[in-house]
Parts: structure tokens; sequence; C-alpha cells
């Protein structure tokens, strides 16, 4: 199995490990109504520490 293999075995074991954690029948993970979702998948972590910095100081 190749690299890209491996990545997408991971992405659906992510995909199944969400599915189930989002449907159980006691405490189901939920996003909370105040939460702010935030993508990082394109962003360097020094980027992703000065948006969550910005976001803190524009809703503080």
């Amino acid at each position: 199995m190749g690299r890209i293999g491996l990545s997408q075995e991971v992405l659906a074991d992510l995909k199944r490990r969400d599915e189930k954690d989002s449907t159980r029948a006691y405490s189901p993970l939920q996003k909370a109504d105040e939460a702010i979702e935030i993508d990082t998948s394109m962003l360097s972590i020094d980027q992703q520490v000065r948006k969550i910095i910005n976001l803190v100081k524009k809703n503080n």
C-alpha cells in the first residue's frame, strides 16, 4: 500500500469515527451553538494561531 492508499484509509477511518460519534444515542458529538469553526487545512501553524488570536480579540 502506498502513501495515497494509506491516506485514503485514514480519511475513511476518520469519517466512520465522526459518523459514529455524532449519531450515538448518549451524548452525541455536536458543535456548540456558540462555537466558531475554522478551516485550517490550507493554513500554516503561524497562520492558524494568528487567525485564532484575531477571532478572540474580535469577539471580546
